[in-house]
């Protein structure tokens, strides 16, 4: 009965493993970029730019277009996952941002015409 009751105590006290109600806007950078990779990664599939603008406002960052070239650069400079790199450029992109890492792998991702 002591053990009920404290599994009871303890279980309105802590939080179960992968839940929080903690706001996006609290959550660490590390955190918050990894988000942004799986929104970019969603934008890749679905080209929904609505969609990943609203996704990307819950972060509370007063400029995610600067964050996402700024993310882009890293990844293109240290390499990483050629999806991630792939979906960061694809928002990007989308999202307006005309940096010259953003453009110059744009370019490559363009098929050369062919003679029809």
């Amino acid at each position: 009965m002591v053990g009920a009751g404290l599994g009871l105590l303890l279980s309105q006290r802590i939080e179960p493993p992968g839940q929080s109600n903690k706001p996006f806007a609290d959550l660490g950078a590390e955190t918050k970029e990894e988000y942004i990779v799986l929104v970019g990664a969603a934008y890749a599939r679905d080209h929904d730019l609505e969609k990943a603008r609203a996704q990307l406002a819950v972060l509370g960052a007063p400029n995610v277009n600067h964050w996402v070239a700024s993310m882009v650069d890293r990844y293109l400079s240290e390499g990483g996952d050629p999806a991630d790199r792939r979906a960061l450029v694809e928002l990007a992109h989308g999202l307006g941002v005309g940096s010259p890492a953003v453009l110059a792998y744009v370019a490559t991702l363009t098929p050369a015409p062919t003679s029809t």
